[in-house]
């Protein structure tokens, strides 16, 4: 059994394909320019050396500049993985902005390594956009001649999120005086209270306490004389 999995494991060894890794320092000088300016792109690979050769291709916006440029062949039949390639804003992709530049490394393999690279053009040609916004600008009456008919309303959007509750406002002016309210209605009758004290009897009862107040008063002044009276008599048999 053992000496069957030794050449198993010996036929699978040779059968997986293999992926060749590699690896490419790279650097674009300088980083923005006018539209005539001269580009130097900066290319090492890593491993540097290596018995395989390796190819460079160099696109802008798209469009190919470099295709397929190999590395340095040396005398001892290995390969240097160096370029140093120059290449210039190509006319019609060189207005004012920032463009893509890509870098693609193909091994002997036929794998490839991508690089992106981003470059501004200065002073170049400005970009349909920006030429039609400097023409507006400068001839704003184009802008009613080219100016098609008015479209019809979209569809109405979601509502957007609550904002947050302002400051309070300042105290307004006192409004004006609001017109005089309806009368409102009568309120239920009230219950009859207790019958008062008659007025004649009320005087029958002052004239009652007066004649017997006159009557005290005269009979005591009466048993004020008989009083003293008896003293004189009295002063009198003592004599």
């Amino acid at each position: 059994m053992r000496k069957l999995i030794l050449p198993i494991l010996l036929v699978c060894l040779f059968t997986i394909p293999n992926a060749i890794c590699f690896d490419t320092n790279y650097a674009v000088m300088p980083n923005e320019g006018p539209s005539t300016q001269q580009i130097l792109i900066w290319l090492r690979g890593e491993p540097l050396i290596e018995p395989t050769g390796q190819y460079a291709s160099v696109f802008w916006d798209t469009v190919p500049l470099k295709i397929r440029e190999p590395d340095i062949l040396l005398k001892s039949g290995s390969h240097e993985h160096r370029w140093d390639l120059y290449i210039t804003p190509p006319t019609g992709y060189n207005s004012k902005g920032k463009h893509a530049i890509s870098i693609w490394i193909e091994s002997s393999t036929g794998e490839i390594k991508k690089l992106n690279w981003q470059y501004t053009i200065t002073d170049g040609e400005p970009t349909t956009t920006d030429a039609w916004l400097k023409l507006l600008e400068t001839n704003p009456e184009i802008l009613t001649q080219i100016t098609g008919p008015k479209g019809e309303k979209g569809a109405t959007g979601p509502q957007g999120v609550k904002g947050e509750t302002g400051l309070p406002g300042t105290d307004g002016d006192p409004g004006q005086r609001g017109p005089q309210g309806v009368i409102g209605l009568s309120g239920p009758k009230g219950e009859i209270g207790e019958k008062g004290v008659d007025a004649s009897y009320l005087l029958v009862g002052i004239l009652l306490i007066g004649v017997s107040g006159f009557d005290w008063f005269r009979t005591r002044k009466a048993n004020r004389r008989i009083t003293a009276l008896e003293a004189k008599l009295r002063i009198s048999e003592q004599k």
